[in-house]
Formats: structure tokens, sequence, C-alpha cells
């Protein structure tokens, strides 16, 4: 069943594009750990006008090598 509410949870399959869009448009190598990938609410005003926007998740990343975290937005389709 597709999510259909921009608050509800990313379903597996959009997980898997998350990181694999992620991997590539940042150039993640395998010491960066996905520490959290989580649903980047839009506004009330966004959601209130029945357009709020496509999809987009706050993505946590921890590159193990350097101990610094990182932090940044993506669309489920890449963007």
């Amino acid at each position: 069943m597709p999510n259909n509410h921009a608050l509800d949870p990313f379903s597996a399959s959009e997980l898997e594009s998350l990181v694999a869009f992620a991997r590539d448009r940042w150039k993640l190598t395998p010491r960066h750990l996905f520490a959290f990938i989580q649903v980047a609410e839009p506004s009330k005003a966004a959601l209130d006008s029945g357009n709020p926007g496509p999809r987009t998740a706050r993505i946590t990343v921890l590159d193990r090598d350097t101990a610094t975290v990182h932090e940044g937005l993506m669309t489920v389709t890449g963007e």
C-alpha cells in the first residue's frame, strides 16, 4: 500500500531508494553510517494547502573515520 500522506512513515522501498540516492549523490563510502532517516515534516501551511510538496527525508550520517556527523535533506526521488 503506497504512503499517501506527507507524514506517513517511509516504506521499505522508499528507505532503500533514499539510501541509494544519498550514497550516490553525496559520494558516501563504507565508512559512512546512516544514523537516522526520518520524515522531514512540511510546514503546517503546506499541509493545510493540500500540496505539501515531495516526500522529503532528513538524513543523518556519521563519518566513522573523522567522528563527524552530517545532516542533509533528500526527496524520495533523489532531489
